[in-house]
């Protein structure tokens, strides 16, 4: 749960194929808000995903295969 009553609580576990978050806040906080705060986790890690494939493109495209594999 949420520590503060303006901050957040962030739990993750990690499994081989995805990792589940749980995100807690205070209702009575009008600056905290953990759908929006997920949608935004979700999006980072998207952005995050979306980076590494264009990295690994570039690096077999360049012929760079030793980096394709220290990136994955």
């Amino acid at each position: 749960g949420a520590v503060v009553p303006d901050g957040y609580g962030v739990s993750y576990n990690p499994y081989s194929d995805n990792i589940i978050f749980c995100i807690a806040s205070f209702f009575s906080c009008p600056d905290t808000n953990s759908r929006v705060f997920a949608s935004q986790l979700q999006l980072s890690l998207q952005v995050r995903q979306t980076h590494d494939n264009l990295l690994r493109a570039i690096q077999i495209i360049s012929g760079d295969e030793e980096s394709v594999h220290q990136v994955s």
